[in-house]
């Protein structure tokens, strides 16, 4: 039996745009992995990432990731598609980001993860020194 035509390359794209989301937003048991498989030359100086309203069991999550030499900032947004209530998150920091971590200002136990929890229609902003 030979397969050619749409059918094959459909299928690849298909695991290919999965996979990418998986880098970026993984779900994972009873809560979310965010960044959790990210290269780390995405993180380069004036590099962004930016992933709007994909859908999880969770609700519809929307990031927005800006990096510099000095500073990594994370905004994650959530809102509420799920069930009710928080949703624990994992962010996973690149290796050069080890320094201070503030997530609304607060600091907080840092690399090379920040829990996160994220409540329904709620913005947490996360900013992680080089």
């Amino acid at each position: 039996m030979r397969i050619t035509g749409p059918t094959l390359h459909d299928w690849a794209s298909a695991e290919f745009v999965r996979l990418v989301r998986h880098l970026l937003v993984f779900e994972r048991g009873h809560g979310l992995g965010l960044l959790p498989g990210v290269p780390p030359g995405w993180f380069e100086p004036g590099s962004a990432i930016h992933v709007e309203r994909t859908t999880t069991r969770f609700g519809r999550i929307t990031l927005d990731v800006r990096a510099s030499a000095e500073t990594l900032e994370v905004r994650v947004v959530r809102r509420q598609a799920g069930p009710p209530g928080a949703v624990t998150a994992t962010l996973h920091l690149p290796g050069r980001f080890t320094g201070d971590v503030r997530v609304n200002g607060t600091p907080v136990e840092g690399p090379p993860s920040v829990l996160l929890d994220l409540m329904d229609d709620a913005e947490i902003q996360v900013v992680v020194r080089a």
